[in-house]
């Protein structure tokens, strides 16, 4: 494996389990050592969210090696400078699927706006979250408990209550 190939993780890892990366999650790799490389993962789940992990070699597969201009290689080396690897250990564990029924939580000034507030029920709209926030619909909206809504909600704001 090379620098910036694409893989994918082909095990369950205890360390990496315990961090939210599981078996099929793919990612870049951005160093490579000689048993290990660091992988930077991306959230498949929730678009926007990373962590990166050193990983033994023998549990990544080879997907295919991008091939970047001279130009983006210098911008990912620049980010990479500015990355706290540290602080990016761990992906956050999602248990929300797309057309789950969920209950939102709390009251908050911008869904209150959109008419939306805690108790109401709404069902998921995508398959992933996009910074942590889902796509919820929620119908029976407003005076006369006439419309839809769409709004983004974080997972943390509501709670599954039927899976689809």
């Amino acid at each position: 494996m090379e620098l910036w190939d694409e893989i994918e993780l082909i095990e369950d890892v205890d360390d990496l389990s315990k961090k939210g990366i599981f078996k099929g999650y793919g990612g870049t790799v951005v160093k490579v050592y000689e048993h290990s490389c660091l992988v930077w993962f991306s959230h498949p789940k929730n678009v926007g969210e990373f962590a990166f992990a050193n990983v033994n070699k023998e549990c990544l597969a080879f997907k295919f090696s991008k091939i970047f201009s001279s130009e983006i290689i210098e911008e990912m080396k620049e980010m990479m400078t500015n990355i706290d690897i540290e602080k990016h250990n761990s992906l956050s564990i999602v248990n929300v699927e797309e057309y789950d029924k969920i209950e939102l939580l709390v009251d908050k000034p911008e869904y209150n706006e959109e008419g939306v507030f805690k108790g109401m029920t709404g069902c998921v709209l995508q398959p992933y979250a996009i910074n942590g926030k889902w796509a919820i619909l929620f119908d029976n909206v407003g005076e006369n408990a006439d419309k839809s809504v769409e709004i983004l909600v974080f997972q943390k704001d509501f709670k599954v209550i039927d899976k689809f």
